[in-house]
């Protein structure tokens, strides 16, 4: 019993450090930096024992649901390789190495696992992601305040770009990707939401609702639709849930649909709703800034012309004057200290002028059109992505072979040629799998897909009461992130948060929708 104690508390320190070594990874303020290394070797280290410790074990957790789907993608994984040998490299064993760990340990649980343990270590995973996304967020914001803005190419990382703080018309902040931080703050929204109805002090109740707020303001600066979308979607399915607890009936499950994408809907004016208030007030703002230049312009000029007709009438007076010297003396006096006061009243005014001109409020709003494509241009992305797979169907091209691959035999496909960059991630893991490993690959995903939603539709309505709660949180997370991954990388070719919490979170919601083991001493 002892030992078990000890290995699960090694487990737990594995978790915090992965999940640590992902935000830190992924952090604009610690990208690059020596503290990602220091993270990254024990995480390494203990996930490789704790792997080796549960493949000792196997038995005890080979019955985990569709361990066997995400073996066969593992399988696919190194086939894909191994076919595409050319373009191997050392990502391409760190990315495997990343899938042992995501399934084999952040996903796979033993089959007598209790659901006490399970909610335990949901509730504490909870805390730690919203502290995380808390302090990010807060980053951000404070960026935003003071206007803080950078942009630099990463060459070392394939002319990685990393950008910061309020960007091209979005708030970045500390996170590497807008589109990112939204969903991070939207799946931080489902934890805050769980820990409100969790708890029943108003005080800590209040704090979890400051900490949405924020997150709404993240959202709606970052303008990330990605973020919309999976903001509404994950409300919906939260809400939906729910209220369909043990309920059978198919009217009162349709009018509860119907319930839970109206309240979603109204959720989501609120970001949106934050985004143009503040571009009204920005607009209105930097208006009164350009009518205090142009007044400061006009003084400035008056001054200027004042100054210039002290000058003519001081040579005015010299000339008249010519033959008196005394006269012509304390003339030229005075007409030097009304130069001196020109000259200092012009002074003040520049500098009066210079200090009010402070920085204009930038406005939320991209630094290109998006007008006649509602995608974004992904669906031309997507296209291209699909012209490439079919050329290698059954091998796929491998993950880190795209941008080579597409470059030698495709170099007129949007993948490589096209107006902002080259593309080394399709913006849809579906289409990453395709691409990267591909038919075969594809099918196992849509079978891994089939397969869950099989098992939450069949035993659903078998999870406890008391548990109702923390299964609804779990599955309106996954399913956050799940609908992320659409519209960017996410659980499979990402090394972020949200492929940590969404490996764990499934693994979770899996032991929960099982029954209860009667064990004893855990």
């Amino acid at each position: 019993m002892k030992t078990e104690k000890v290995v699960y508390r090694f487990e737990i320190f594995f978790k915090i450090s992965f999940l640590l070594y992902a935000m830190l990874s992924t952090c604009n303020l610690t990208y690059g930096k020596g503290i990602v290394s220091v993270i990254m070797w024990p995480m390494f280290v203990s996930g490789a024992v704790l792997f080796c410790i549960r493949g000792i074990h196997i038995k005890q957790y080979i019955g985990t649901p569709h361990l066997w789907i995400l073996i066969c993608l593992c399988g696919s994984y190194v086939f894909s390789s191994i076919m595409n040998y050319e373009y191997f490299s050392k990502r391409t064993i760190v990315t495997l190495i990343f899938w042992m760990f995501y399934f084999g340990i952040l996903y796979a649980s033993k089959e007598e696992q209790s659901h006490q343990k399970t909610v335990k270590e949901f509730e504490l995973f909870g805390y730690i992601y919203i502290a995380y996304a808390l302090i990010m967020v807060a980053i951000s914001l404070g960026m935003m305040v003071i206007g803080y803005s950078s942009h630099y190419v990463d060459k070392d990382n394939g002319n990685y770009e990393i950008c910061a703080g309020f960007y091209d018309g979005r708030l970045w902040g500390a996170f590497q990707d807008p589109n990112l931080g939204a969903v991070i703050c939207c799946v931080a929204i489902m934890l805050s939401v769980y820990f409100i109805c969790k708890h029943k002090g108003w005080v800590k109740k209040a704090g979890f609702v400051i900490c949405i707020i924020l997150f709404i303001f993240y959202i709606a600066f970052s303008d990330s639709r990605n973020g919309l979308v999976s903001l509404l979607v994950g409300i919906t399915t939260w809400i939906f849930v729910w209220i369909s607890q043990k309920k059978k009936d198919t009217r009162k499950l349709v009018i509860n649909g119907c319930i839970a994408v109206l309240a979603g809907s109204i959720c989501l004016v609120v970001p949106i709703s934050i985004k143009k208030g503040y571009n009204y007030l920005a607009q209105i703002e930097n208006q009164k800034k350009i009518l205090e230049e142009k007044n400061n312009i006009q003084i400035e000029k008056k001054v200027t012309k004042s100054k210039e007709d002290t000058k003519q009438n001081n040579q005015l007076q010299e000339g008249n004057n010519e033959g008196k010297k005394e006269t012509d003396s304390e003339q030229t006096v005075e007409s030097k200290k009304q130069k001196s006061n020109s000259s200092l009243t012009s002074n003040r005014t520049i500098t009066k002028q210079e200090n009010s001109e402070q920085k204009k409020l930038a406005p939320i709003k991209r630094g290109y059109s998006m007008k006649g494509d509602i995608s974004n241009q992904r669906f031309q992305l997507w296209a291209s992505a699909i012209e490439v797979g079919l050329s290698r169907p059954l091998t796929g091209i491998s993950f880190y072979g795209i941008v080579p691959y597409t470059e030698k035999n495709f170099p007129d496909t949007y993948i490589v040629n096209n107006d902002h960059w080259v593309y080394s991630t399709m913006d849809n893991e579906l289409m990453n799998i395709f691409v990267a490993q591909g038919f075969p690959g594809l099918f196992i995903v849509i079978g891994l897909i089939i397969s869950v939603l099989k098992n939450i539709f069949c035993n659903i309505r078998k999870v406890k009461k008391e548990e109702w709660l923390g299964m609804t949180t779990m599955l309106a997370s996954v399913i956050v992130l799940a609908v992320s991954a659409m519209f960017q990388s996410t659980m499979f070719y990402q090394n972020a948060a949200n492929a940590i919490i969404f490996w764990m979170f499934l693994g979770y919601l899996v032991v929960l929708l099982k029954r209860d083991p009667k064990s004893t001493g855990e």
